[in-house]
């Protein structure tokens, strides 16, 4: 129980710091939109000074011609007008190629530098949760288990000594008795079996709880990654 509320606590922290690593990259993504329209602004204004420029000039040029020349002047007039409106789409299409690569590049370093932070962040908790299960196998203390091992050993060893007295002893009149003892002295070695079957169950139960968050780990982030790059795209 100890242990499941441990890892659910370390699955909440680490749900917590994803959410604030998530909001602080959504304030980047505000920030370094506004301040890509902002720049953009600002360059397409100044590109479009000589389109302007051109405009007032045919403007006055289109207000000075004579009625005899009006084909003429409204042809040139349409050829200088396509002309601007193909000089506008490109300055505007480069403008907003150029500002959307230099912040989008500027967007991802900081989305990778905070996935990162956040990658560390799961593998050092699980880490820390797998020392913290060694750690109470330690507290286990083999040794004493192995001291009693020995004392039940040592003991099948007195019983089965005695045993052998007491066969030779009293062969017949002690049959049932002895019996019952072999009984006993069976019980005492499935004990022994038992306890070492538990320590065997015990590391299995370790192993496959160590494979069982790495394999977490690995889930969370790859289907974070996929999903944050599934919108992207």
């Amino acid at each position: 129980m100890n242990e499941y509320m441990e890892e659910r606590s370390i699955l909440i922290q680490s749900d917590e710091v994803t959410k604030n690593i998530m909001g602080e990259i959504q304030d980047d993504m505000l920030s370094l939109l506004s301040r890509a329209s902002r720049n953009m602004t600002e360059e397409l204004t100044e590109k479009l000074k000589p389109v302007e420029r051109k405009i007032n000039d045919l403007r006055e040029n289109f207000q000075e011609f004579h009625e005899e020349e009006f084909e003429e002047k409204l042809e040139d007039l349409n050829k200088s007008i396509l002309k601007i409106r193909e000089m506008t789409e490109t300055k505007l299409e480069a403008v907003i190629q150029k500002s959307v690569e230099e912040q989008s590049k500027v967007l991802f370093e900081s989305i990778e530098e905070r996935l990162a932070i956040l990658g560390l962040k799961v593998v050092k908790d699980a880490a820390s949760n797998k020392e913290a299960i060694l750690d109470k196998l330690d507290n286990i203390n083999l040794d004493k288990i192995e001291e009693k091992v020995d004392l039940v050993e040592k003991s099948i060893e007195n019983k089965v000594e005695s045993l052998n007295k007491s066969i030779e002893y009293n062969l017949i009149n002690n049959k049932n008795s002895i019996l019952g003892k072999i009984k006993d002295i069976d019980s005492k070695i499935e004990d022994k079996d038992s306890i070492i079957e538990l320590i065997s169950k015990l590391e299995d139960e370790l192993n496959n709880k160590i494979d069982y968050i790495q394999e977490e780990v690995e889930w969370g982030n790859k289907s974070f990654f996929s999903k944050l790059f599934g919108r992207r795209r």
